[in-house]
């Protein structure tokens, strides 16, 4: 707000007292409407769809990352999926995926904890049967060459599911859409 005092208008010889400009009401109301917008995520909760699609996402930028660390490294790296505690997680090294995890032993996403996935997401993994130990955790191999053992990891939440695809030729990864329960995705 600009008041100016005791200005003479030369014209008129009157003293004119203003308030706000025009472009001040504009600035002040565009600010208000940024900050109506802004707020307004953070009333809503997330739509299960979105929690989903985030998921799925990070999920397969994990799986990539695995692939381009056994690649970088010259060496084996394993993506663990926990499905019990529905973690996601990368080791490196040749030990086996019974061997890796036991009641002493954390699971470590490589330089960082393991991925929780959403509470209420429940997992579904294929992969090969070396590497799966039984109701609990499941490996996704990526060798030096980029290829892998190839798998599929299914979530899902409320009647929603997106996959990640591994193949097993390629290691090449595919993310596919969420869909409905009963169509394909």
């Amino acid at each position: 707000m600009t008041q100016r005092k005791g200005r003479r208008d030369r014209t008129l010889g009157a003293t004119a007292v203003s308030g706000m400009t025009l472009i001040e009401v504009l600035a002040v109301l565009a600010i208000l409407s940024l900050a109506a917008v802004m707020a307004v995520p953070l009333v809503r909760a997330p739509s299960p769809e979105r929690t989903l699609q985030t998921a799925a996402d990070n999920l397969a930028r994990q799986v990539r990352a695995a692939r381009s660390t056994a690649i970088l490294t010259n060496g084996e790296t394993r993506l663990l999926i926990d499905v019990d505690a529905r973690t996601i997680a990368t080791r490196t090294g040749d030990a086996r995926v019974a061997g890796l995890l036991n009641a002493n032993t954390p699971v470590r996403v490589a330089g960082g904890q393991p991925v929780q996935l959403p509470s209420g997401m429940t997992v579904t993994v294929t992969a090969a049967a070396a590497d799966v130990e039984p109701g609990r955790v499941a490996a996704i191999r990526f060798f030096p060459d980029g290829s892998s053992t190839g798998g599929r990891i299914e979530l899902r939440l409320r009647e929603r599911r997106a996959v990640v695809a591994v193949d097993w030729l390629s290691g090449r990864v595919t993310r596919l859409g969420a869909a409905t329960l009963g169509r394909a995705p």
